[in-house]
């Protein structure tokens, strides 16, 4: 899969502090990249995201406009907070939004200060409205979510809704709360509530077999429905 965990940050921490990533031109790649950033900023790196057109992986990106374009436009990307800060105009609210969001992965204080002071003036918002975001919960590290009670076939199913993204309504499925919490987690990309052991975990076979998990669930509801008629 394309999940990285905060370890994985860390690790990669102490060779480089800029980092250059990089997904497919869709919604399940910019979820990805959303989920992504937050690991590497708490990791306290220099986070470049490099967006490729609607509807290209970077496979059919070379093939089209050749290797030296996509080398062009990895050196042309700007850092994130550069890039939120100076395009902040174009959708003011959403930018604001998305701003605060990664402003409280930063780890450090005096950074996280400048760069909301540097947003506030460019952008004409008042401080007292980027102030109010959630620094302490966002940084916290610690994986609270237990899978002890999870059954196997519920953590195939968060696993493969937090890879695949597919389009399904989760109140449609035959789920427990807490599993149900973490299926929305994960087909919203949210991997700071995954369980680190279903991010880790490694299904060599999961695509396989997830549609089928998948329709389990889902004929397990119906089956439920028709009881109760």
């Amino acid at each position: 899969g394309t999940a990285l965990t905060y370890e994985q940050a860390e690790l990669l921490s102490k060779y480089t502090k800029k980092v250059y990533i990089l997904y497919d031109g869709d919604d399940a790649g910019r979820k990805a990249m959303k989920s992504t950033i937050p690991h590497l900023l708490k990791a306290g790196l220099e986070v470049y995201p490099v967006y490729l057109p609607e509807g290209y992986d970077p496979d059919e990106f070379v093939r089209e406009f050749g290797k030296e374009s996509l080398k062009e436009l990895i050196n042309s990307s700007p850092e994130l907070f550069e890039y939120l800060i100076n395009t902040a105009r174009e959708n003011i609210k959403e930018k604001t939004k998305e701003f605060k969001f990664y402003l409280s992965f930063v780890p450090d204080e005096v950074k996280s200060l400048a760069l909301l002071e540097e947003f506030a003036i460019k952008n004409k918002v008042p401080r007292d409205v980027l102030k109010n975001y959630n620094k302490s919960k966002n940084l916290d590290r610690t994986d609270k979510t237990k899978t002890n009670n999870l059954r196997f076939k519920e953590k195939l199913l968060v696993k493969g809704l937090l890879l695949f993204h597919p389009k399904i309504d989760v109140n449609k499925l035959k789920l427990r709360k807490e599993v149900k919490d973490l299926c929305i987690n994960a087909i919203e990309g949210r991997e700071d509530e995954i369980p680190k052991e279903i991010l880790e975990y490694k299904c060599s076979n999961i695509e396989s077999i997830f549609p089928k998990i998948l329709n389990e669930f889902l004929n397990n509801s119906e089956d439920s429905k028709r009881k109760n008629v």
